[in-house]
């Protein structure tokens, strides 16, 4: 007959002590000034021509489409 079996546990504890963690918070406040926004006045001219761009678009080989805008 076999010779009877035995189950051997062992069981390990370690403790190790955390030292207290110290939390500091910071609290910072940023101030923003801004400078009052100037417009440029409107005249009754008309647009001259050069305020006028020319939409030019084409395709390229993979058939997508490309724009660019041209004074």
């Amino acid at each position: 007959a076999p010779p009877p079996m035995t189950t051997t546990t062992t069981t390990t504890t370690t403790t190790t002590s955390i030292p207290p963690t110290t939390t500091t918070s910071t609290t910072t406040s940023t101030t923003t000034t801004t400078a009052p926004t100037t417009t440029t006045p409107r005249t009754n001219n008309p647009p001259s021509p050069g305020c006028f761009w020319s939409l030019n678009y084409y395709y390229n080989y993979g058939r997508i489409l490309h724009g660019f805008c041209a004074p």
